[in-house]
């Protein structure tokens, strides 16, 4: 892996060091801790990026992307998607785990270049899917953080990331827009552009809750 340089290398939160890997299996979602300091993806597909990028300056990676079924995920987690990683455990996640206390949505209003027939056109059944990694034994700590955790979430970008981190009240550490998914990737908005629904909830509706960094790219 290859953490940027820049970025301070954090411990291994406690929440996520108590987690037994003889269980192989996991309890009752620690959804806060889950979404404070993490790193969210909207659109991520099947990119590991930010693990490689970011592992270790956060610990907790939330990705959504509403073009993934929950069968190509799952034959993905087999194959063993990250690096010196090797999966420890992993669970389905129900609706009402991730928003306990209901949601009520308040997205903003559609700019002339947003289609929600793309996202008709690509929207697969909706689901989640909480996993935990653990470093190989024979890789060493540079090599990246000893265990991270990944939280996949089969919806749209805009609305799971006011629907989590506005309704628990956090900010993620960083967001991620690396492959963005316009045109053929299906996407019904453009998440780059400063104007856009996502850079909207993110940015504005609540300033105090904003990511310290932005991966960018792709």
């Amino acid at each position: 892996l290859n953490m940027i340089s820049c970025l301070s290398r954090r411990e291994t939160p406690a929440w996520l060091k108590k987690i037994d890997p003889s269980i192989a299996s996991l309890g009752g979602l620690p959804l806060r801790e889950l979404l404070a300091d993490s790193v969210y993806y909207p659109s991520c597909g099947f990119d590991g990026t930010p693990v490689r990028l970011l592992g270790g300056f956060a610990h907790s990676f939330v990705f959504a992307d509403y073009g993934v079924t929950e069968a190509e995920l799952l034959r993905n987690a087999d194959s063993q998607p990250f690096l010196g990683y090797t999966l420890i455990c992993s669970r389905a996640v129900e609706k009402d785990e991730l928003i306990p206390n209901g949601w009520k949505p308040n997205l903003p209003a559609l700019g002339r270049d947003d289609c929600f027939e793309r996202s008709v056109l690509s929207t697969q059944a909706p689901f989640a899917h909480w996993s935990v990694y653990g470093r190989d034994a024979q890789r060493k700590p540079e090599h990246g953080p000893d265990r991270f955790s990944l939280l996949y979430i089969c919806g749209d970008g805009v609305a799971t990331y006011q629907a989590l981190y506005h309704e628990q009240g956090c900010a993620p550490r960083a967001i991620c827009l690396i492959q963005s998914g316009e045109a053929f990737g299906g996407n019904w908005t453009t998440f780059g552009r400063r104007s856009g629904p996502l850079a909207t909830v993110v940015l504005d509706q609540r300033p105090d809750l904003r990511p310290a960094v932005l991966l960018y790219g792709g």
